[in-house]
């Protein structure tokens, strides 16, 4: 007799081999619009410290009796990890991967903005200092990573509309302390430490978000498996930079002018406004929005367009 004789029809009793459907990657449902909401929180802390003493400059020059020259100090010691530390910070993120990388990188910028805190409660400039060079370690390699992961869950034709959006979020966050952070210093009874420690909030807000984020993204490599975007593994050789084409160096040099036009007149410019034009510094803060704003709601828009087109 045979053994599926008696057996009711359509009915193999795993006997027969059954093909798995199909599986959709995770990156490719609504999901992704999720993670990008949280990719674009995990940096928004971090534009919103970076420039704490843009929109406290004539504050922080008074309470710790330094002239302009010195001033200067905080974005100086903020930018020279930046010059170097992103090359090894992307091989970091290569090694490590992107989700370790992005949870020490906050964590730096958490630790950099304490210390800055910290300094303005003693009034100490040199523990400032080093709360700007550590938060600096952790800054710009911090967006490296962030550009990592959105590049991860957007592929093709998504991908610039993706970075803008990004974008777009952390100059809300240097627009927010543009126009939060003298309000704060008045509102506190002109305490210098109570706007940077409403930053520091903020950093800490920014490192929860990136929890769920890397918790997120984990499970779409686990879940999509063979269909996951693999990070990236080679080994950085200095004979790659012999792969890059003329138009790469080209624009290396147009934004090393632009970026230092932009940012060394921003640095300074609430101060300025209030000399040049009578300001107060509260004031002068709202309208150096205008110049993050427009920039930062036109990303999005460019970013389509450089999908589509």
């Amino acid at each position: 007799m045979s053994l599926h004789q008696h057996d009711p029809p359509g009915y193999d009793f795993g006997l027969k081999e059954i093909t798995p459907p199909k599986l959709v990657p995770l990156r490719n449902t609504r999901i992704r619009w999720f993670a990008l909401f949280l990719t674009c929180l995990i940096n928004f802390g971090n534009y919103y410290c970076v420039d704490n003493p843009q929109a406290l400059q004539s504050s922080l020059q008074a309470t710790l009796h330094i002239d302009t020259y010195t001033f200067g100090d905080f974005y100086f010691y903020e930018s020279i990890p930046n010059v170097i530390v992103p090359l090894f910070g992307g091989l970091i993120t290569d090694f490590l991967g992107v989700r370790v990388s992005i949870i020490i990188f906050s964590l730096l910028v958490i630790l950099g903005q304490l210390l800055f805190t910290y300094g303005g409660y003693l009034l100490n400039f040199n523990l400032m200092i080093l709360g700007r060079f550590i938060f600096g370690i952790g800054s710009e390699t911090l967006t490296s990573s962030q550009t990592v992961i959105t590049s991860k869950w957007f592929v093709g034709k998504e991908l610039a509309f993706s970075f803008g959006v990004t974008l777009c979020v952390a100059r809300l966050g240097s627009a927010s302390n543009s126009v939060m952070s003298p309000l704060i210093y008045e509102w506190s009874d002109n305490k210098i430490y109570f706007p940077l420690f409403v930053g520091l909030v903020l950093c800490i807000v920014s490192f929860l978000c990136a929890l769920p984020l890397c918790a997120l993204d984990k499970k779409a490599d686990d879940i999509e498996g063979e269909y996951a975007v693999k990070e990236i593994t080679e080994k950085f050789s200095c004979r790659d930079l012999k792969s890059f084409t003329l138009i790469f160096y080209l624009m290396l040099f147009n934004c090393f002018f632009v970026y230092g036009g932009f940012f060394g007149f921003t640095d300074n410019v609430n101060d300025l406004m209030q000399k040049r034009f009578g300001f107060s510094q509260s004031s002068a803060g709202k309208y150096i929005t205008i110049v993050y704003l427009i920039g930062g709601l036109l990303l999005p828009v460019f970013g389509h367009l450089v999908d589509n087109y």
